[in-house]
Order: structure tokens, then C-alpha cells, then sequence
């Protein structure tokens, strides 16, 4: 591996800082003497070279510093020891101590790297196939309006339940990819939040809109708490409806058939000036453990699993999602009865000269 000059400048500069460390601690140990012990600060150039400059610079430093120590200790200070050895015994101690030192963050370094390397190439290849993944559907979700309008039969009641569940599908699997490119970019930092104005209450009607058929297939009872004005936020909408989706297929996947799922929006009393938005769905609920685990990434709880399929994935995004904007992703449960999920957003009026509907 060739290295360029700017790694090699800065590998330069953390030698000459640390053999700069090394003479400073080794006159500070000359001029304290014996009295008052400093050999614990030989550790700062020792574990700096190891870490800027690799193990090998690190083991050199590490034996310099003990060389150092033995001859400030007894070469360069008088010092009376009841046996002639007991000198070199002590430093070949701290030479030995000092290696170790630099061993083990050399050990640290490498498993941090490979960590560092693990979750880049794991970030690439989950944005890579989420990237053709979405190509390939988009494809498929063309191919089928296509086909629904010009099928001569479309209108047919089996045909129109075949296309509602085809469409339906496609949706899902859009927000299981749009799940999985964001948590590539949560690992990868480079989430991008882009803020606007935008009624919330139309965001949430345009998902529902999108679960309908999930909804009447389960035969799930909705209510809905919506208020009359549009209520406006502040937020990126994109990521919205994808968090605000994640909840509400949340809940129509976890809830039992015939059961009941309650959405409430509005103004927060007490809060300065921010909305709420909450699903609660009926079903097995969360017990204490679960609840701590509840936002844990690939996290499914075992009566979940034996409900529904899925990845654990949704609830993680939506919580960095909302921490990104400030706010967070609260759950209330009642164990064998129900859950409910929650959030708050910051409240605002359209801009000047706009218009929010």
C-alpha cells in the first residue's frame, strides 16, 4: 500500500510530538528526582505512537521510555539499593509494563479498525442492493398500472382485489427498502434532514391511503382522531411519512384481526407550541423487558414472531429519525391488552406568502 504524502506528514508529526513528550517527561523526571514518581506520565508518548504512528513505533517508544526511566532512576541519580540487581529488576518491570501498555492499544487500534471497516462495507452493500432492489420494484410497480389500465376485465371484482393485494404488496416492500437505505445512511452519517412546512393531518391520510387494503383485509377497526385545521409542522415530510408509515403498519401487522387501531393527532397542551401524533392497537401488548429492547436494531418480540413477519427494523428507523428532529418516539404498553406509540413535532404556520390546505 503506497502512502501518500499527507499520511506520512501527519505520521512524521506524532513521532517527533511524542519523542518531544519523551525528553519533556524525562527532564520533568530528572528534575522531580526520586521523591515525587512521574513514570506513569511515559505512558502519553507510548500510547500516542502506538495509535498515530503503529505498533512498531509503539514497542520502540515503549523500550525507549524504559530505558529512560533506569537511567534517570539509577544511572543519572544516586541511589542506594539493598542488592545491585534490584535496578535493573525494576526496570526490565517497567519496560515489560510499558510494552503490554502498547500491546494492548495496539490490539484496541486494530479491532476499532476492523469494526470501522465492517460497518462501512456493511453500510455499501445494504445500500447497494436496496439501490437495485428499488430499481427492480419501481419497474414492477409501472409494469402493474400499466397493466390494471389496460386490462379490458380490470373492473372485475377478482381482478380488483388481485391488483388492490399486487399494489398493496409493492407498497410495503417500498417501505421495507426505504427502511433499510436509511439505516445505511443512520450508520454512515449521512442522514440528511431537509425541513419544510407541511400538514400533518394530510400526511397521515395519504398513508392510510396506502395500508387501506391491509386494513380491510385484517378486518381492523379504525378510529380516527383527526383534527379540523390541516395542522401544520415543521419537518422533513419525506422521512415523516416514512416514520408515520412505519407506526401505522406497525400496528395493522401486530393487531389481531377484528381488533381496533385508534390514531390521534393534534395540538399538545402545555407544550410551547408542538403536535402530537400517536397509533394504539389492540392486541398481546409489550411486557418491562421488551419495552427496553422495543427500539433495539433486528429486535422482534416472541409473540411478535409468531404474528407477523419482519425484520425489527421500523422502530429503530423511526426513533433516529425522530431524534434527528429533535424529538423522540415514546411507547406506552398494557401487557395483553395494548401499545401505543407516540411523538411530538414542532408546531408551526405556513411561510409568508404560503399557503398550507
Amino acid at each position: 500500500m503506497i502512502k501518500t504524502p499527507e499520511l506520512f506528514a501527519s505520521k512524521k508529526s506524532a513521532l517527533l510530538l511524542c519523542t518531544l513528550l519523551l525528553i519533556f517527561i524525562g527532564l520533568l523526571d530528572y528534575g522531580t528526582g526520586y521523591e515525587i514518581s512521574i513514570s506513569v506520565f511515559y505512558l502519553i508518548p507510548i500510547g500516542f505512537a502506538t495509535w498515530r504512528a503503529g505498533s512498531a513505533w509503539g514497542m520502540i517508544f515503549a523500550i525507549a521510555s524504559g530505558l529512560a526511566w533506569f537511567l534517570l532512576d539509577y544511572g543519572l541519580i544516586e541511589r542506594y539499593y539493598s542488592h545491585p540487581l534490584v535496578p535493573y529488576w525494576n526496570a526490565l518491570i517497567v519496560t515489560v509494563f510499558f510494552v503490554l501498555v502498547s500491546r494492548l492499544l495496539t490490539l484496541i487500534s486494530g479491532a476499532l479498525k476492523k469494526e470501522r471497516e465492517t460497518s462501512e462495507m456493511k453500510s455499501k452493500l445494504l445500500h447497494m442492493v436496496s439501490h437495485e432492489f428499488n430499481n427492480a420494484l419501481t419497474s414492477l410497480i409501472g409494469s402493474s398500472f400499466l397493466l390494471r389500465e389496460t386490462d379490458a376485465a380490470a373492473g372485475e371484482p377478482l381482478r380488483m382485489k388481485l391488483y388492490e393485494t399486487a399494489e398493496g404488496t409493492q407498497r410495503a416492500l417500498k417501505m421495507f427498502v426505504k427502511n433499510i437505505l436509511n439505516s445505511a445512511r443512520i450508520e454512515a452519517g449521512k442522514l440528511r434532514i431537509e425541513f419544510s412546512f407541511f400538514p400533518l393531518r394530510e400526511l397521515i391520510q395519504e398513508c392510510l391511503e396506502n395500508l387501506e387494503v391491509q386494513i380491510t383485509q385484517k378486518n381492523i377497526i379504525l378510529e380516527k382522531l383527526l383534527p379540523p385545521e390541516p395542522l401544520p409542522v415543521k419537518a422533513d415530510r419525506e422521512l415523516m411519512m416514512l416514520v408515520v408509515s412505519n407506526l401505522i403498519g406497525n400496528a395493522i401487522k401486530y393487531t389481531p384481526a377484528g381488533g381496533k387501531i385508534t390514531l390521534s393527532v393534534g395540538h399538545e397542551t402545555g407544550s410551547g407550541g408542538k403536535a402530537f401524533f400517536s397509533v394504539e392497537n389492540t392486541g398481546s401488548g409489550l411486557n418491562r423487558e421488551e419495552l427496553a429492547r422495543v427500539f433495539d436494531t433486528f429486535y422482534r418480540t416472541e409473540n411478535g414472531k409468531a404474528s407477523a413477519e419482519g425484520f425489527g427494523l421500523g422502530l429503530k428507523i423511526s426513533q433516529e429519525i425522530l431524534l434527528a428532529h429533535g424529538s423522540r418516539l415514546n411507547v406506552v404498553s398494557e401487557q395483553g391488552k395494548s401499545v401505543k406509540f407516540s411523538f411530538l413535532l414542532d408546531a408551526a404556520p405556513a411561510p409568508a406568502g404560503g399557503s398550507i390546505s
